[in-house]
């Protein structure tokens, strides 16, 4: 299986994988998925990209989410989506 299918899957799991295994009990879980993503060096240019993407994304929504610095709401009353 190509690593471009698997990498934006692994991605969003990979800084959860070493806590995801130890509660589980999982030792060698996803590890076949986490050698086919990161056993090539153009498999970690395209994890470190889409990780940077997955940043800036979460970032957008972040910011998305909060108000204007001039902007006021009425109690119980939500900001209209453009």
């Amino acid at each position: 299986m190509p690593t471009w299918c698997m990498t934006p899957q692994y991605a969003k799991i990979q800084p959860y994988l070493a806590e995801f295994r130890r509660r589980m009990n999982l030792p060698e879980w996803m590890s076949n998925i986490e050698r086919l993503v990161e056993g090539s060096k153009s498999g970690r240019k395209r994890l470190a990209t889409m990780q940077k993407n997955l940043a800036a994304m979460a970032q957008m929504r972040a910011s998305a989410s909060q108000p204007a610095p001039n902007e006021k709401l009425q109690p119980g009353r939500k900001k209209a989506r453009k």
